[in-house]
């Protein structure tokens, strides 16, 4: 069982049991002093009591503060209330073939608020505030491994040991389980280097600037570029001249490249219309944004 006691004054004392208030009453005025040593009793009114508390504790918690009955309830369901986790990792969307795991790397065991820990394994570090939060790096020396791949499940366990009533789901109803949402993390992002290329041709003779404005998010990888007169056959800078590019992250260029050599293109490839295409590339874990391209030059000789 769980129980909590409140001493709400000096004459007033409430019980708790499990979540729901058992006793409550006024009582002789036992407030005061200890001087010099002194026993600390649970569950017996004095040394030759009668009827001493007899069994096992497993935990024992003193606030400074008189708790109210809805805290009473919430430090119940603390425990009376549990939620554990089995993650897998998976190469198919639909997860087929992968088992799902705990800590040990195994279906045996589970993920839960207990390790929400300094030092999760062992948990002889401190307990950390807040929404229980696992990095599965604290877990390699259990054994936990989780591959790298582009599907990620989880499932979880709730179970509850409340018997009361105290809890309103339509009806009262014993307290269960709430999950509201679970953040995995970090972001993941398109490693496939998706390509997007203007539409509407901009005249031009000359090249004298190309200038790239990232979005807020930058580029995780490096954004590159390849240039056309009619938007089907791309060009890039092949380190002494411009050359014909295969639609490949490889050739192309970074905006410096061909801030550094724009010039050259209108005599290499034709002085008629200016196509970009850009290549953005993400390293998985940061978006590559693109907001704007600065290009500077002559439209007629």
């Amino acid at each position: 069982h769980h129980v909590v006691i409140v001493y709400e004054s000096a004459t007033k004392i409430r019980a708790y049991q499990d979540g729901k208030e058992i006793y409550n009453a006024v009582v002789t005025d036992y407030s005061g002093s200890l001087n010099g040593m002194a026993h600390v009793l649970i569950g017996a009114h004095n040394l030759s009591s009668l009827f001493p508390f007899k069994g096992s504790i497993d935990e024992v918690g003193i606030w400074g503060k008189s708790m109210t009955a809805a805290e009473a309830l919430s430090l119940y369901r603390r425990s009376a209330n549990r939620i554990r986790y089995q993650i897998r990792s998976c190469a198919n969307s639909d997860c087929s073939g992968e088992a799902f795991k705990g800590p040990t790397n195994n279906l045996k065991s589970t993920f839960s608020e207990l390790y929400n820990n300094t030092t999760p394994i062992g948990m002889a570090g401190d307990v950390q505030k807040g929404a229980p939060s696992l990095t599965f790096s604290s877990f390699s020396g259990s054994g936990l491994s989780v591959s790298s791949n582009r599907y990620f499940q989880y499932r979880a366990f709730l179970e509850s040991d409340d018997i009361q009533n105290l809890c309103t789901y339509g009806t009262a109803k014993p307290c269960s389980p709430e999950l509201k949402d679970v953040l995995i993390g970090p972001a993941h992002y398109n490693t496939t280097v998706p390509t997007i290329a203007s539409t509407t041709a901009v005249s031009f003779y000359n090249i004298n600037t190309f200038t790239e404005t990232l979005g807020s998010g930058g580029c995780g990888g490096t954004a590159k570029y390849n240039l056309s007169v009619n938007g089907t056959n791309w060009f890039y800078w092949t380190g002494t001249a411009w050359g014909a590019a295969n639609g490949t992250y490889a050739q192309a260029n970074t905006s410096a490249q061909i801030n550094s050599n724009a010039a050259a293109f209108g005599a290499a490839v034709g002085r008629t219309n200016l196509y970009v295409k850009a290549f953005l590339n993400s390293n998985g874990q940061q978006a590559c944004e693109l907001d704007a391209l600065t290009i500077g030059g002559n439209a007629t000789h």
